[in-house]
């Protein structure tokens, strides 16, 4: 199973910021083409603080599948210092 992520601009109700926030997609098979959306991988639900994760409507507002042109999807997640 091979993971990308995506970026998806949107506010989050938790932090009240307006950010760039990472959504796990996972694909099937070695060489996937099409991953489908799995989960948030925001800071605010990786650490427990985020209630919403459930109801995220930025987890909602991103595409269900995308495919991985080499643009809009990255392999690791970016982990601000």
């Amino acid at each position: 199973m091979q993971e990308r992520y995506y970026y998806c601009q949107g506010f989050c109700e938790t932090l009240s910021l307006n950010s760039l926030n990472p959504i796990l997609y996972q694909g099937e098979g070695e060489k996937s083409v099409e991953y489908k959306k799995v989960k948030m991988a925001c800071s605010a639900i990786e650490n427990g603080t985020c209630d919403m994760a459930e109801n995220c409507k930025v987890f909602f507002d991103a595409p269900e599948m995308m495919e991985d042109d080499g643009a809009n999807m990255v392999k690791t997640k970016y982990h601000a210092v």
